[in-house]
């Protein structure tokens, strides 16, 4: 739906842009249409790319590989959107994730040995103070 969606922005917005007379002046408009194109189109695939794998939005189950994946994806949001960006962590998908994980001792192996990570130190490392929080939703089940 997300995906749909997106890739009529990529056709349409730059079509407005480049179209206005207001909005933008002279030749940049161009530039900012192209621009607009580019990411709009590469933001789309990405989400019809997390749509089909089954990504935090859809649920993706909970088969340990694809939670570790799924935390692995909460820690580094916008790897894949664009890999130039600083790092940030989606807190709320952890959070989701904590309500998702029923059997943490396998997504913490599945993430170990995917990633050669610690998931439990991730964790603490970037939720900080709100992992008690994490740890409180974790065991409500």
């Amino acid at each position: 739906m997300y995906a749909a969606i997106l890739q009529a922005a990529a056709v349409l917005v730059p079509g407005i842009i480049a179209g206005s007379k207001k909005l933008v002046k002279g030749n940049e408009k161009y530039l900012l249409a192209i621009g607009a194109y580019f990411l709009l189109a590469r933001i789309a695939k990405v989400a019809a790319e997390q749509a089909v794998s089954g990504g935090i939005q859809n649920g993706g189950g909970a088969n340990p590989n694809s939670l570790a994946t799924e935390y692995y994806q909460a820690f580094h949001p916008y790897v894949n959107i664009f890999p130039w960006m600083p790092d940030g962590t989606d807190e709320e998908a952890l959070f989701i994730l904590a309500a998702r994980t029923y059997d943490y001792a396998a997504v913490f192996n599945a993430y170990r040995a995917k990633y050669q990570r610690n998931l439990t130190d991730d964790l603490q490392d970037e939720l900080s103070g709100d992992y008690p929080r994490y740890l409180a939703i974790l065991n409500s089940k």
